[in-house]
């Protein structure tokens, strides 16, 4: 009898985990991670001045923009992204990067005008070393940490072709990794 009892307490111990495994679902979770030498956070610099993530473009006059055939027009800025100055890097001596953005072409590597009150045939072109290099995949310098860009508003069009008065404001996206 002894024996029954505990037979019988078993099983309505077990009962409800053999009912709760009947009705299981299974979830699939991703983990990602990356282990790195040391925290390197980039830094952008420009004009001198360092930890500003906007780059500021000459104004241009609606009449010169209209007047300009399709290309850069205005003065080009020169900016760096490189490694945090305050020593948190090491001694990073290479870098990967690579630039994502809202483009007018999937080729062209002009950043579009994200303000809708502005010319919508004017946006931003990203180069180093005059080469495009928004979309264009990644990017290696093994000869230097710190990369200089170039940004300067571009022209969609063709010479006498209407330029509408307004903000041009463009995005994108740098990725970076140093060595």
């Amino acid at each position: 009898m002894k024996f029954k009892k505990k037979i019988i307490a078993a099983l309505v111990v077990m009962g409800p985990c053999l009912i709760g495994q009947a009705q299981a679902n299974t979830v699939p979770v991703d983990f990602f991670s990356s282990i790195v030498e040391s925290a390197c956070e980039p830094e952008i610099t420009t004009g001198g001045l360092n930890g500003t993530n906007t780059i500021s473009l000459d104004s241009f006059a609606v009449a010169d923009a209209k007047a300009a055939p399709e290309g850069k027009i205005g003065t080009p800025v020169e900016f760096t992204i490189g490694p945090r100055l305050d020593g948190s890097c090491g001694s990073a001596t290479e870098v990967t990067y690579m630039v994502d953005g809202n483009t007018y072409g999937a080729n062209n590597g002009v950043l579009v005008n994200t303000d809708s009150s502005g010319p919508q045939n004017v946006g931003v072109s990203l180069t180093v070393g005059g080469k495009d290099v928004v979309n264009q995949g990644s990017q290696h310098d093994a000869n230097k940490a710190t990369i200089t860009f170039e940004a300067s508003l571009y022209k969609i069009g063709a010479k006498d072709e209407e330029v509408a008065p307004g903000v041009v404001s463009s995005q994108a996206t740098f990725e970076v990794a140093y060595k």
